[in-house]
């Protein structure tokens, strides 16, 4: 019997109303927090946020661009606490070599650090130098929390500024692809609720409203495409916002305790079937 088939028959069983599976996923408790992940599946897939959250099912997916987007943000986090470029490349490339599995072969392993190399020096000239020299670092992969409908909801900020001109703090959030421009990143992650959620664990935590920056990278052959865009969420923004993740989680609790119990008394019924899921 193939793996495809063992999981579905696994999932069938677990998803019966006479033996509800137990979730696997710690943050569906009442007191662990909930990061933007959490949200995030459950918005873009309520069946995937079952698959993963209850039965502990994840999609094949490949690594590499996981691995390129952290190799990025090591480079980031080494130039800005102060070794030079030679040193933060350095260890970039211990790192993709520590991550060698996570490609097909040699030449794509070399492939991705060229691919890397290239965008990140012109970020360097358009946006690296001048940061440092703008900005103090508050913090890097600093982790917040605040509470939120008797709950916990977590974030973690690729790197918090202080602008030494006005004063202010500043969100800066890394994000790279190889399919979009700059442009798309930067317009795709504008419309999300992730970075106004950031804003207001900043504002939680430090008593300020911050700006966000959004730095996108994309990945190109032969010119990389590099941006930069600047947000400020107002009080209303993100007032509307904490609601919606708040009405969010009451949803998903609703449905763990009543879905589970009855299915298809909700509007959405858990899946019996998960397809192409593996453990």
């Amino acid at each position: 019997m193939s793996q495809e088939s063992n999981v579905s028959n696994d999932a069938s069983a677990a998803s019966d109303a006479s033996a509800a599976p137990v979730p696997i996923d710690g943050r569906l408790d009442g007191a662990s927090p909930r990061g933007w992940h959490y949200f995030e599946v459950f918005r873009e897939c309520p069946r995937k946020f079952y698959y993963e959250k209850f039965l502990g099912f994840r999609s094949v997916q490949k690594r590499a661009a996981l691995v390129k987007g952290k190799a990025v943000h090591q480079l980031d986090e080494d130039f800005l606490r102060g070794k030079s470029v030679i040193e933060a490349k350095a260890l970039c490339r211990g790192y993709l070599e520590s991550e060698r599995d996570a490609f097909f072969d040699d030449a794509e392993a070399q492939e991705a650090w060229e691919d890397i190399e290239r965008a990140w020096d012109k970020w360097l000239v358009c946006f690296g130098h001048s940061d440092r020299a703008k900005y103090d670092i508050v913090s890097l992969e600093e982790t917040l929390q605040m509470p939120l409908a008797e709950r916990v909801v977590t974030g973690r900020l690729d790197r918090l500024y202080r602008d030494r001109e006005t004063g202010g703090l500043v969100i800066a959030d890394r994000k790279t692809s190889k399919s979009q421009t700059a442009q798309g990143i930067c317009d795709g992650t504008d419309l999300d609720d992730q970075l106004v959620l950031y804003s207001a664990l900043v504002e939680a935590r430090y008593g300020e409203k911050p700006s966000v920056l959004i730095d996108a990278l994309g990945f190109r052959k032969r010119d990389p495409s590099i941006g930069r865009m600047e947000s400020f969420y107002s009080t209303d923004v993100v007032r509307d916002v904490l609601h919606g993740l708040e009405s969010d989680m009451f949803d998903i609790e609703a449905r763990i305790g009543g879905t589970l119990a009855q299915p298809g008394t909700w509007q959405f019924a858990w899946p019996r079937h998960p397809l192409k899921w593996k453990l």
